[in-house]
Formats: C-alpha cells, sequence, structure tokens
C-alpha cells in the first residue's frame, strides 16, 4: 500500500478558502515547498503524480498561522537577512540548511 500522506486541510483551508484547488491537494499526496520572494501570497499547482507544489514565503502570514518556525532548503539562500530569515545549522554534506525567522534583540 505504501506511504500516505494525509493533507492538512486546515492549512490549505486557509490558502484557497473557496476551495478552487481541491483537486490537487485533497488527496494523498506529497507537499513539495517552493521559495517565493513575495510575502503576501501563495500559490498551488499539481506536480507529477503523487506531488504538488506550493510557492510561499517562509514569512507568509500563513506559515505563522500554522505556528511553522522552521525552514528547511537544500541550498543556502543567498541573502536570508534580506528575507526576514536567519541560519539556524546547516548540514552542508547532506543538503540540508535549516533557517528560523530572525531573532529581534531587546536593547538592555
Amino acid at each position: 500500500s505504501g506511504l500516505r500522506m494525509v493533507p492538512d486541510l486546515d492549512f490549505y483551508g486557509i490558502m484557497d478558502p473557496e476551495r478552487e484547488a481541491l483537486s490537487i491537494y485533497n488527496r494523498y499526496s506529497f507537499a513539495f515547498f517552493l521559495f517565493r520572494g513575495d510575502r503576501q501570497t501563495a500559490a498551488l499547482r499539481p506536480f507529477d503524480f503523487p506531488s504538488h507544489l506550493v510557492s510561499i514565503h517562509p514569512l507568509n502570514e500563513m506559515m505563522k498561522l500554522r505556528r511553522v518556525r522552521f525552514f528547511v532548503f537544500a541550498e543556502p539562500l543567498s541573502q536570508p537577512a534580506k528575507e526576514g530569515i536567519e541560519l539556524r545549522v546547516s548540514f552542508p554534506d547532506n543538503h540540508i540548511w535549516v533557517y528560523q525567522p530572525e531573532t529581534v534583540s531587546v536593547p538592555k
């Protein structure tokens, strides 16, 4: 029967309140998240079966609503500070770079 990835309908409901893309995500499927430069918008599109693509910025409001705190990339970002995130840990030999929202230092 294989691996089954159940969709997070709460997350997709925020992204697609009119359920126009329901056929893309309402199934067992792998979601591949792509970095999107625009923080305000997100997009869904089908990909090779059994997958779909979610294009979203790590600091998009939808990610905050779902309490996503870490973002994993297969390659390093060239200017993470420009995007409001910072490198937390990396494993270059394994192609893993973990980022989180920039921390704000509070003056003493």
